[in-house]
């Protein structure tokens, strides 16, 4: 929602997510082999992306309706899971409980916002192997991630940019280009509905620190 009592929906299409889905599935070499256990909603570019990842590599889809540590530890196990997407909020309650990652789980791909190296280092010393990750709604879920040579070692990864993404900064500034890029910004209110249409490439709203092909993402700039 907006600060002026709007709500603010953004439109993708469904090019645009299956581009970004394929870019996701050539990087962490996603397959009809993989079983993808997926515990975030399909109202959120999060959960949905993951349906699009599995219609385009034939990797098995599995959902779970609400977040339940047990219950999901319990999927994992017994469906023999090789792919989830968590954020840091889901891998907290699994440290907490004091679970360890069973040995069929390959990769997490880990998003909605930062992790603490803290978590990290913990979470990769119980065997979870996560690949933090960076993206938005605007760009169909994932712009850069922590690629799958870095589970080779316990050290916090950086993370490279994904081939179907363009990043680059102006005067302090960065944009990204894609073919995955949503169309524009439709905004209701009680009264109103306005569409702003998105033209060329996007300002995002984070501190980047741009190095070749990787990205370090310092904080919001609104913040």
């Amino acid at each position: 929602s907006s600060a002026h009592g709007e709500h603010k929906i953004v439109c993708l299409t469904k090019k645009a997510m299956l581009i970004a889905a394929r870019s996701v599935n050539d990087f962490y070499q996603i397959t009809r082999k993989d079983v993808w256990l997926n515990p975030l909603p399909l109202f959120h570019v999060g959960g949905l992306s993951i349906s699009a990842r599995c219609y385009l590599s034939g990797a098995q889809n599995l959902s779970l309706s609400r977040w339940d540590v047990n219950d999901f530890y319990s999927l994992l196990e017994n469906e023999k899971v090789t792919v989830v997407s968590l954020v840091p909020t889901q891998v907290y309650d699994l440290l907490q409980a004091g679970l360890q990652a069973p040995p069929t789980l390959r990769l997490v791909m880990l998003g909605g916002g930062a992790i603490s190296p803290d978590l990290y280092s913990r979470a990769r010393q119980a065997g979870w192997p996560l690949l933090p990750s960076y993206g938005m709604t605007e760009s169909c879920a994932v712009i850069a991630s922590a690629e799958l040579a870095s589970l080779k070692s316990l050290q916090f990864p950086q993370m490279k940019i994904l081939s179907h993404v363009d990043l680059y900064q102006e005067e302090d500034k960065t944009f990204i280009d894609s073919e995955s890029l949503f169309k524009g910004y439709l905004f209701v209110s009680k009264d109103n509905v306005t569409w702003q249409q998105r033209t060329g490439a996007f300002l995002l709203d984070d501190l980047i620190d741009l190095s070749g092909d990787t990205v370090n993402v310092l904080g919001r700039t609104s913040e």
